[in-house]
């Protein structure tokens, strides 16, 4: 007589693939199937996990089906990547206009990154080389944000004859276009037979501002009337 057996069904083991300190899952969980097999031997797989390094494991790596069902927990780390170094340039100057911003880029290997556009005083943004976002790499990385000065108002001299608008040379015009906040200096011309009796307008120096003209006057009286 022949007596058949057939092995006993085992609980399953469950395999996590997480990541260390938050658990979150990192990749595909494996199940193995404890049908029929209790009492047998199990073995668990370490993988390789992109952008992650192998912390530690909870649990048996390899042991025995049993009745109940038994949890694997590999933990893992995300790598170091390069930090991104943010600049705020003058457009083909490359002068620094605000701070360096720096992204740590520590255990952030393969994770996106979003940089801030700032508001720099008196000047506009032109662009962004090569990305204001981007993916964490292995190797440092560097995002350019680069401005132009803005359009002031210009500044028109006159050189008038004392008391009247009649002038005595051309008007002159500083142009404001790209020197908002930029300071601008006029000067009294050179008129023979006249001598500048107000050297020094009040805005006779200056900053270029947004907005309307700018208007420095300077007044003359011929010489052989003084």
């Amino acid at each position: 007589m022949i007596y058949r057996y057939k092995r006993k069904n085992a609980g399953n083991v469950t395999v996590n693939y997480l990541e260390n300190g938050t658990n979150t899952v990192i990749d595909t969980r494996e199940v193995l199937d404890g049908t029929s097999k209790l009492g047998l031997p199990f073995t668990t797989v370490q993988k390789n996990v992109t952008n992650f390094d192998f912390v530690s494991v909870v649990g048996a790596t390899t042991g025995t089906y049993i009745a109940a069902d038994q949890t694997v927990n590999y933990y893992y780390t995300r790598k170091n990547a390069g930090n991104v170094t943010v600049n705020y340039i003058e457009y083909g100057t490359n002068t620094v206009l605000a701070t360096q911003e720096i992204l740590n880029g520590t255990q952030k290997l393969g994770l996106p990154f979003t940089t801030v556009q700032k508001a720099v005083t008196n000047y506009e943004f032109s662009s962004v080389s090569p990305s204001a976002t981007g993916i964490y790499t292995a190797t440092p990385q560097t995002i350019n944000y680069y401005y132009v000065r803005g359009n002031a108002g210009n500044v028109l001299v006159h050189h008038y004859e004392a008391g009247t608008s009649t002038s005595l040379v051309p008007d002159e015009v500083l142009y404001g276009a790209g020197k908002l906040g930029l300071t601008y200096t006029t000067n009294p011309a050179n008129i023979p037979n006249f001598s500048v009796v107000n050297a020094t307008p009040p805005n006779h120096t200056g900053v270029y501002h947004i907005g309307g003209l700018t208007v420095v006057t300077y007044e003359y009286v011929r010489d052989n009337a003084r």
